[in-house]
């Protein structure tokens, strides 16, 4: 493979719609055809390079690097290293995935604080040297498996509300611990060249990220004082990732405390965004196959068991990705939609809601499709 090129992995088929669509109609017309039982995603590609045009609109300052961990699906990979962002790896398997499609190494951070031995060397040994640390053991494992690695220290800014708080399992505490990683990783001539933080994944507070980029300005001022050359700030992720979430009050908090802590310096920002590109562009079909009603609970429950086994991928915006993204033929499919109403596929004309009539309390079992 020639470096920087971009190949296609494990193709899979990827629709072409022209004219009205939308998830819900494209999955009812495959459960109209009668072959497909089992659960699948739809994904709308469409979806991905609009959240990649707001993020470059709000934080034209901050660089995209893709959590991977978040959804490792090759076609997002792929979606997301064609439209130019950066990627956050976690292990080993998740770097192999991204340099496998043609992603530089300076296009990659090891943003895992608390790092396999082999997987360092594997990192070091493909090229890929910014790294994560937020203790003294992981000074002391880089210092022998990656002794010129570029080191971020990942300090803990939590929001106060998030969907998965991560300051209990990284980042060290940044008042008195970091100050003192920083001077042992001077001490031990490692180059460490940034700072980074996580405020939790799906974070529901917006102010977090000023904190944040509050104390990593503290931060930068130590490691200048000790010799050290700081010029990346990491703001990690947290940003929301739901159809109806809006990125630009969480930028505006972002971009102005940029312009307070960090106008005055040449510092390369970038984010760990995940559920933001991954969450709003998948819908999940299940056949939902039998179901039965017990009257006997006060209270009502669903029980849903099933496998994600089949991706359908959709993308109108195909003259943004056709050049940047190639593809084999045989992996395409065009269909074109009319733009008025459709026959099939369309979604119904929704029938009036009833008024609401007492019903009696009932537990509702349902039971999806297994393969």
């Amino acid at each position: 493979m020639i470096p920087g090129k971009m190949r296609v992995i494990d193709e899979q088929r990827v629709c072409v719609l022209d004219g009205e669509w939308s998830p819900t109609s494209v999955i009812r017309e495959i459960v109209e055809e009668g072959i497909q039982e089992d659960p699948f995603y739809v994904m709308d590609l469409g979806e991905v390079v609009e959240r990649y045009r707001q993020w470059t609109e709000y934080m034209p300052r901050v660089e995209p690097f893709y959590a991977v961990k978040c959804n490792d699906d090759k076609l997002l990979v792929r979606t997301l290293a064609a439209l130019g962002t950066g990627f956050d790896c976690a292990s080993r398997a998740e770097i192999q995935l991204v340099t496998d499609i043609g992603v530089k190494p300076e296009r990659i951070i090891f943003a895992n604080p608390a790092k396999m031995a082999s997987h360092i060397r594997y990192a070091t040994a493909v090229g890929v040297t910014t790294m994560t640390f937020d203790s003294e053991t992981e000074l002391h494992k880089i210092k022998q498996y990656s002794p010129d690695a570029q080191l971020v220290i990942r300090i803990r800014c939590d929001a106060a509300a998030a969907q998965c708080p991560l300051g209990i399992k990284f980042g060290c505490e940044p008042l008195v611990e970091a100050p003192r990683l920083l001077k042992l990783a001077a001490v031990m001539s490692l180059s460490v060249v940034g700072v980074s933080f996580h405020v939790g994944s799906g974070a529901r507070e917006c102010a977090v990220y000023a904190r944040g980029i509050q104390l990593a300005r503290g931060l930068f001022e130590l490691g200048d004082s000790l010799g050290l050359h700081m010029r990346l700030l990491d703001i990690g992720g947290g940003f929301a990732g739901d159809s109806a979430s809006d990125l630009r009050q969480v930028s505006q908090v972002i971009n102005a405390a940029l312009e307070s802590k960090f106008a005055d310096r040449e510092v390369r920002v970038i984010a760990e965004p995940g559920r933001y590109f991954a969450a709003a562009a998948y819908t999940l079909a299940a056949m939902i196959h039998a179901s039965r009603e017990v009257h006997a609970y006060r209270h009502a429950d669903i029980l849903i068991s099933f496998f994600f086994q089949t991706t359908l991928v959709l993308c109108p915006p195909w003259a943004v990705l056709k050049d940047l993204w190639p593809l084999s033929e045989a992996s395409i499919q065009v269909e074109t939609r009319p733009s008025g109403p459709q026959s099939r596929g369309a979604s119904p004309t929704p029938t009036p809601t009833p008024p609401h009539s007492p019903t009696p309390m009932h537990t509702v079992f349902v039971e999806c499709a297994l393969k």
